[in-house]
């Protein structure tokens, strides 16, 4: 009886060294099933063109013969079958493509740590993908979320200032990165990961035009192994005019140390007036109201007002709000600024220290015993946590977590990280509730949250909290603040999670998603 057997890569090339002997003969050798590919490494994937080398190192071989997939041959000839232990294979047509292997032994070979049969059928899948091309298209969009005409990128587009293009991009050949650059866009350049190519996100970009003039869009796609790299260059594409349109103020944040106004066109810079502007800050309890130093347009975006407080900086966990009340300011071509009162500044993330290290921030390579319990028992043990391609919010993966009515849970994750003394750092996660929040007394005085704490190696128990109520979004991602920390020594630390569903609070199960994890260092008000 033939053993059909389904391998990717390496299958047995360490099996000579595993098998559990039966007594032999001296001189006798057993007869093994050895086979590799040359690309055993890379998942078994080659270019369409391009080849592969299939090695039978088996022993005790009486015959073998290699049975090649459609579009494939064995290299320099045009036979589709080998009887050689070395064949090198080439293959001219993109798909998942089976190649056969089919051996007789001297007698019952071993495969792996186990004797079978003195006739082996073997598949190896070889992943054939098509030459790396990008095609992208662009096309007018509206804040409303609708679709305009479609741009000719081989020519010069005219596009009012605030204005946004979307582009859609089509990958072929399985890129593992994709680079835009955007003259004259926000954003100007724009990267995608494999991970990002793979689940869609790269698949549309929105960039809006805010700086008068010409520009030229290029996208640059390439992977690793096997190499390959497309490069599309639009000179000249984008032609941003003056517009009729209102002058919008996008968003405020922090520049380089000043408040930053970013409005949807260029500036007019004598139209800008510091008297025009005022600031206040707010910390817990405290509330400070800066003068202003100055306001100018920015000389590398000249859609960017920036504001210099007098005396006073603007920190990280400050609640920031900014107004601008009369004035003349206007755009370059003569669209006048709407005032506004106590608009929020956006603190922008600084990078995920988790990124560069090996904890599985995002959930994409572990698996539930990773996260293991830390055996507290009793109401800490009436949960259930498992990795799941169902949900997430990047990636393909996500951590689902179930907590009974009054119970909770402890765990953590088997990698550290680094964290460096004198620095503080604001932790964070992506949540994404399913159920179990409509019948929380919000006026219990313990109601559902999320703690996490640091532990290196001793566990520090001083955390803030993320509560959940009736007035948590259901259904949507959302971004929960954990705690802000301070490390006391620097060195490695791990993170304790100790989310809690307390009941009387809450009567029904606590359902959450859990992605992207962030670790990011922070500027706290002394």
């Amino acid at each position: 009886m033939k053993k059909f057997n389904y391998i990717i890569g390496l299958l047995t090339i360490l099996a000579i060294y595993g098998c559990k002997k039966e007594w032999e003969a001296p001189g006798v050798e057993p007869n093994h099933q050895v086979i590799y590919t040359s690309e055993y490494q890379f998942g078994n994937r080659v270019q369409v063109g391009g080849s592969m080398t299939f090695t039978d190192a088996s022993k005790g071989i009486i015959s073998r013969k290699w049975s090649l997939p459609e579009g494939a041959i064995v290299e320099g000839t045009s036979d589709t079958t080998s009887t050689t232990d070395l064949v090198h294979i080439q293959f001219n047509e993109a798909g998942l493509k089976e190649v056969n292997l089919s051996q007789s032994f001297a007698g019952a070979a071993f495969d792996g740590n186990a004797q079978r049969e003195s006739e082996m059928d073997t598949t190896i899948l070889v992943n054939v993908v098509d030459s790396l091309k990008l095609i992208v298209k662009a096309n007018f969009y509206f804040p409303d979320g609708t679709v305009g005409d479609e741009l000719d990128l081989t020519k010069t587009n005219d596009v009012q200032a605030g204005r946004m293009i979307k582009y859609t991009l089509t990958a072929i050949g399985e890129p593992s990165r994709v680079v835009y650059n955007f003259g004259g866009g926000d954003p100007d350049q724009v990267t995608y990961i494999e991970a990002e190519i793979e689940d869609g996100t790269a698949a549309e970009t929105i960039v809006q035009y805010k700086q008068l003039g010409t520009f030229s869009t290029s996208v640059l796609g390439n992977r690793a192994r096997p190499g390959g790299i497309d490069t599309l260059n639009f000179v000249n594409a984008i032609n941003v005019i003056p517009s009729a349109d209102p002058l919008i103020l996008t968003d405020v944040y922090v520049k380089n140390g000043f408040i930053a106004l970013d409005y949807s066109r260029e500036i007019e810079p004598a139209s800008v007036d510091a008297t025009t502007f005022s600031v206040k800050l707010t910390n817990g309890a405290d509330e400070i109201v800066p003068s202003i130093l100055s306001a100018s347009v920015d000389p590398s975006a000249k859609n960017i007002v920036l504001i210099a407080l007098d005396g006073e900086t603007v920190y990280d966990d400050d609640a920031v709000m900014v107004s601008y009340q009369g004035g003349i300011l206007q755009s370059t071509d003569f669209g006048p600024a709407e005032e506004f009162v106590d608009r929020l500044l956006v603190h922008r993330p600084n990078a995920n220290v988790l990124e560069g290290s090996l904890f599985d921030y995002s959930f994409e390579t572990s698996i539930a015993g990773d996260w293991p319990d830390l055996g507290w028992g009793g109401q800490w043990a009436k949960y259930t946590l498992d990795m799941v391609d169902t949900e997430s919010y990047h990636g393909g993966k996500s951590a689902r977590l179930e907590l009974e009515s009054g119970g909770g849970a402890i765990f953590s994750h088997n990698q550290n990280f680094t964290m460096e003394a004198g620095k503080s750092y604001e932790l964070g996660m992506m949540i994404k509730v399913e159920s179990g929040i409509a019948n929380i007394n919000d006026a219990a005085a313990e109601v559902p949250s999320m703690l996490v704490y640091f532990g290196n190696p001793t566990i520090d128990w001083a955390a803030d909290r993320f509560n959940f109520t009736t007035q948590t979004v259901v259904g949507d991602w959302i971004y929960a603040k954990c705690t802000f920390y301070s490390p006391k020594g620097s060195g490695d630390y791990r993170l304790v999670f100790r989310p809690l569903n307390p009941e009387p609070a809450n009567p029904d199960p606590l359902v959450l998603y859990m992605d992207n994890i962030s670790l990011r260092e922070v500027n706290l008000r002394p």
